[in-house]
C-alpha cells in the first residue's frame, strides 16, 4: 500500500498539465494536508489510524500505460509513502497528524 498526497496530483496537473484522477492511483489511500515526504521513517497517527512512515514510494509503471501524457517521471519523489496500517480505525479529522 502507498499513501498518496492529493497535492501531488494537483502539482503534476499544474506543473506538467497531466490530469491524473484520484481513482487512477489504484487502491492507494489519498491524503490531504499530510506532508508524506517528511514522514519517512517516522511513525504517525491520524485520528485512530496509526501508520509507520515507510520509504518513499516509487511510481507504478502501470501509470505510463494510461491514456495521455505519462505521469511516471513527474511523480518521481511525489508518489507517496510506502507503508502498512499498524492500527486501523476511523479518520474524522483528515490532515491532523500526530507523531508517535
Amino acid at each position: 500500500m502507498a499513501l498518496v498526497e492529493i497535492g501531488a496530483l494537483e502539482a503534476i496537473r499544474r506543473d506538467h498539465q497531466i490530469e491524473l484522477a484520484a481513482q487512477e492511483t489504484g487502491r492507494n489511500p489519498l491524503t490531504c494536508g499530510v506532508p508524506l515526504n517528511r514522514m519517512i521513517g517516522r511513525a504517525f497517527r491520524e485520528d485512530e489510524v496509526a501508520l509507520p512512515g515507510g520509504r518513499l514510494n516509487l511510481p507504478c509503471a502501470y501509470l505510463d500505460k494510461l491514456p495521455g501524457e505519462p505521469p511516471f517521471g513527474p511523480l518521481t519523489n511525489r508518489s507517496g509513502l510506502d507503508g502498512m496500517i499498524a492500527k486501523g480505525g476511523t479518520i474524522t479529522s483528515p490532515g491532523r497528524i500526530t507523531l508517535i
